[in-house]
């Protein structure tokens, strides 16, 4: 069947940057988040996501096989773009839709283009795990990465959760998606983080799962007492009598309590090692030993 050529641009309603000169502060198009290929069953729903960034505010266009398109050249095809998230869906996919696409981002700096291929079949496979997660015991404080890789068609939708709890990307659970492989990166892991982590893939075929555990070791009571025994010993007497500084002590650790068990937060920077404090107080402060 031949290709049916697209003659029509669509453009995003952003501000035009193309006929405005450039000020001082400008970025080029950058793709934060690129197009990714998609293996669709006939009949079924494909949509093509990309979040880009830049500044002035990209225009965004989209391309088949190398042809400008529209929403009205590509009937029943839906076309958004807003806060730098552009994207394309075709409701209903047909063998005719297969092919390759591209979003395109332009603005008075640069331009940037990511492309992806849509494969549409009528076979269906149920998702597999090529690549399945791992238990891993980390200390407190450290990036923690837990990836799977899975295949399925149509291409299944993949979900992470921890303790049965579907994850959310977050400044704090970053999820990323490359292909076949699924990312959850946990930038500081704090003990109650720890816990059966699990992924689920789900298409039309069928369902898979797999789970892992992660053990977040955390500092304890054990350092928090250390660091007031040296310090009431080698530092504090000077300025405080000895009831006083057991009293801060009980107070600091009913406070770790408060925030480790109770908020979910360190009442310390977790970075913020034993050493890190003492390092840091005999570093400013003026002992007499």
């Amino acid at each position: 069947m031949s290709l049916r050529l697209f003659i029509f641009v669509f453009v995003c309603p952003a501000v035009s940057s193309l006929s405005k000169p450039c000020d001082m502060s400008t970025e080029v198009p950058t793709f934060i988040q690129p197009l990714q290929n998609i293996v669709a069953l006939e009949g079924t729903a494909a949509s093509f996501e990309a979040h880009v960034s830049g500044t002035p505010v990209p225009e965004v266009s989209w391309f088949r096989d190398g042809q400008v398109l529209s929403a009205t050249a590509l009937p029943g095809a839906q076309i958004s773009c807003s806060d730098g998230h552009a994207v394309l869906t075709i409701p209903d996919v047909s063998a005719a839709h297969s092919g390759r696409f591209s979003v395109r981002a332009t603005n008075c700096v640069g331009q940037a283009t990511s492309t992806a291929e849509l494969v549409v079949t009528a076979e269906t496979i149920p998702p597999n795990f090529i690549q399945k997660l791992q238990s891993v015991t980390v200390k407190q404080g450290s990036q923690v990465t837990l990836a799977v890789r899975v295949t399925g068609t149509p291409t299944p939708v993949v979900k992470f959760l921890h303790d049965g709890n579907e994850i959310q990307s977050s400044r704090d659970f970053c999820l990323f998606h490359d292909g076949d492989l699924y990312s959850l990166v946990i930038a500081e892991a704090f003990p109650e983080d720890s816990g059966m982590f699990s992924v689920s893939a789900t298409n039309s075929s069928g369902q898979a799962t797999c789970t892992a555990q992660l053990l977040v070791q955390g500092q304890g009571l054990s350092q928090t007492f250390l660091l007031y025994f040296i310090l009431y010993n080698f530092g504090y007497m000077h300025c405080c009598c000895k009831f006083c500084l057991l009293l801060i002590t009980f107070l600091f650790n009913f406070m770790w309590l408060f925030f480790s068990q109770v908020k979910k937060k360190p009442f310390f920077p977790s970075k913020l090692s034993l050493s890190f404090h003492l390092r840091r107080y005999f570093k400013n402060s003026k002992l007499v030993l």
